[in-house]
């Protein structure tokens, strides 16, 4: 391993294998394939560059021993990251050694009137910066060269994201995507859609520094725990329309769309007859608000509104074809609403009733597959 010394044994080898190679230090000599040498005390290695930094381009080096005529490599390790896992390439069997090959670097021993250490590390491409520990020895006299590599630019690398569709059950739940090729992100902006309606955009608060967004049906956060990781969490739905996420992501200066979307909700708990709590109100002629509630399905669509008079007078009509879900309709004393987080809820909110005749509001409702009629009836004002 890195920073120990070869074996007297290995040491033995390496004299014999390397017998054509003389080694010399300032002052000292010995004779080829002398065992003597392993009593001699010998300098510190003389290097030229013990340590060398590298760009994420990457580059060429050249290494010399200043105080040694021969010496070789003992043993190479390669680290990526932070990670323990080191990756060894062990030598010693392959001496006398011309060059060692990695997946991101090349060493070379080349003799240009002086032996030296060609070190070539290929462009950095990751997010992770690299490292090689270079071991080098002559006879018992060994050195190390430390050769450190930049991680390449975020800004600069292809944004790579697992899990940028979603597809949800009504049912809701929860989902991630995961930044790979960088480190971290933040929210920009989260864009609502329930079935066509109108798009609502929810922007990050500053107070929470752009890691959460959160609406009446979802939720969206980046964790402070892990800054490369975007959690979902989608609410159960009881709308018979698609709902839709789109969540727009900053990547350094690249933006990075995550797009959810929910099914909608077509179970029901109980066949049959729908059955409602609150069918009709009877309201007084100051007006206000009234629930009536789908107990036995999960939600349901206007077909039709009218406002009558006590007379048997239509003042309205609105029909709806189907086509597209209508969540609230408008009239002159009155206004009807199906609320986004319940779609088997039905609010009325009467206006107050001035006029010396009763009022009525019928809604036609339609759930599976069935019309079922809902009303309001609003007493006249008392002059």
């Amino acid at each position: 391993m890195r920073g120990k010394f070869l074996s007297l044994i290995g040491i033995i080898i390496l004299s014999v294998q390397c017998s054509n190679d003389n080694i010399t230090s300032k002052g000292n000599s010995a004779p080829e394939n002398d065992d003597s040498i392993l009593g001699e005390e010998f300098e510190a290695m003389d290097i030229s560059q013990s340590q060398c930094k590298v760009s994420s381009e990457g580059g060429m080096s050249v290494v010399e021993v200043a105080n040694y005529d021969w010496w070789c490599i003992s043993e190479v390790e390669a680290q990526i990251g932070d990670d323990d896992a080191i990756t060894i390439y062990n030598t010693k069997s392959q001496n006398p050694l011309k060059y060692i090959e990695g997946s991101w670097f090349r060493l070379e021993l080349i003799e240009e009137g002086k032996r030296q250490l060609r070190i070539i590390i290929n462009k950095n491409e990751t997010a992770l910066a690299r490292r090689l520990y270079v071991s080098i020895s002559a006879g018992v006299a060994s050195g190390e060269i430390v050769v450190d590599q930049q991680s390449a630019n975020i800004k600069d690398l292809a944004t790579d994201v697992e899990g940028v569709f979603h597809y949800l059950s009504s049912e809701g739940g929860a989902c991630e995507s995961r930044l790979i090729s960088n480190d971290m992100w933040s929210i920009i902006q989260v864009e609502e859609q329930i079935g066509d309606g109108d798009v609502q955009v929810h922007n990050p608060s500053e107070m929470l520094s752009s890691a959460i967004i959160e609406g009446s049906w979802f939720k969206v956060e980046v964790p402070k725990s892990n800054c490369a990781m975007l959690n979902i969490s989608i609410g159960e739905s009881y709308q018979i329309v698609v709902r839709k996420l789109t969540i727009t992501m900053a990547v350094g200066e690249d933006n990075v769309t995550i797009t959810v979307v929910q099914e909608p909700d077509y179970v029901v708990s109980d066949n049959g007859e729908p059955k409602v709590r609150n069918s009709r109100h009877d309201v007084v002629s100051k007006g206000g608000e009234y629930t009536s509630e789908l107990l036995n399905y999960r939600s349901w669509r206007i077909q039709s509104v009218a406002g009558q008079l006590d007379n048997g007078e239509l003042v309205e009509m609105y029909r709806y074809d189907g086509l597209h879900n209508v969540t609230f309709v408008v009239g002159s004393w009155y206004k009807v609403e199906i609320p986004k987080e319940h779609g088997n809820m039905l609010l009325f909110d009467i206006t107050e009733n001035s006029t010396s005749q009763q009022r009525k509001v019928v809604v036609c409702m339609k759930v599976a597959g069935e019309e079922y009629s809902l009303e309001a009836v609003q007493e006249p004002a008392y002059l």
